[in-house]
């Protein structure tokens, strides 16, 4: 289980390492139907990037290129995170500063009440 971004490079370097040694290098990516339809050519296609196998047509896109972008989004979504994280604690933490703020009004308010009162009680 993934818990911080510290964890992030050992990670990564065990799934680069199980990617290189597998002998899938590359990913096969069907092309969208629309693709198929009667407006694209095969230069069109092949144009676009995509690949021509066993009849029918693919975008072949390297698996560690894939990779590559993944863990690059996984890092910035980590410190995404982490940013978010420390946002959320200073909101926290200025709320209870506001609520001590507000208890320690009403103990002065009160107090003040309280002395005023006995100020009309006495006549003073």
């Amino acid at each position: 289980m993934l818990y911080s971004k510290d964890q992030l490079p050992n990670l990564f370097q065990k799934i680069d390492d199980l990617i290189v040694g597998s002998g899938f290098e590359v990913y096969h990516e069907p092309a969208p139907k629309y693709i198929m339809g009667p407006n694209w050519t095969d230069e069109l296609r092949e144009k676009n990037g995509y690949t021509l196998v066993n009849g029918e047509w693919f975008t072949v896109t390297p698996v560690k290129a894939q990779w590559d972008v993944f863990k690059k989004d996984l890092e910035q979504l980590m410190n995404d995170l982490s940013d978010q994280r420390k946002k959320m604690d200073m909101q926290q933490r200025r709320l209870w500063e506001m609520e001590y703020g507000l208890r320690v009004a009403e103990k002065a308010l009160t107090n003040s009440l309280k002395l005023k009162q006995e100020m009309v009680d006495n006549d003073i």
